[in-house]
């Protein structure tokens, strides 16, 4: 049975994409910061880890604990609202180690096993959100789109990296 690990699965896209793939029998690995046992099903085929992306030692241990992986789907990340000039330096700096870094980490992580087993496959799912829709619509929006964005995630596995 093929095994998913997804990256920041504590809300929205994240949260979704794992409820897609263990909804189709896949063994489902959701990571997020701060682990939440209650947002997901109760299941031998699910398991929820704490993965903070910018943290080497926190990836080792998520890698460790999840046994072999098929597919990575980065997910995790952080966004920024307001004007560009007017966000520090600081943030735009930790939006980077998680939003870019972030992702490079963890493909370098799993690479060795696809590598092994000449099988796998790593996704980054970049989302934009249309600031000129309405609450209502981009709730809607979202909801339609997400849907399309998991089932392209999942038809595109890689084989053999």
């Amino acid at each position: 049975m093929n095994t998913v690990l997804i990256t920041g699965c504590s809300s929205g896209y994240g949260l979704e994409t794992a409820r897609y793939f263990h909804a189709r029998g896949w063994n489902v690995i959701a990571t997020m910061r701060t682990p939440h046992e209650d947002i997901l099903p109760r299941s031998e085929r699910l398991r929820i880890l704490p993965l903070d992306v910018t943290k080497p030692e926190s990836i080792a241990a998520a890698i460790d604990l999840s046994g072999p992986i098929n597919v990575l789907v980065n997910n995790a990340g952080i966004g920024v609202v307001g004007v560009f000039e007017a966000t520090p330096m600081a943030t735009v700096r930790e939006v980077f180690e998680t939003n870019t870094f972030g992702v490079m980490a963890m493909t370098q992580a799993v690479l060795p096993q696809f590598r092994a087993r000449r099988s796998g496959g790593s996704r980054k799912c970049d989302v934009e959100r249309d600031a000129d829709t309405d609450t209502a619509d981009r709730g809607l929006h979202r909801e339609q789109d997400g849907d399309r964005r998991v089932h392209r995630i999942a038809r595109t596995r890689t084989q053999g990296v």
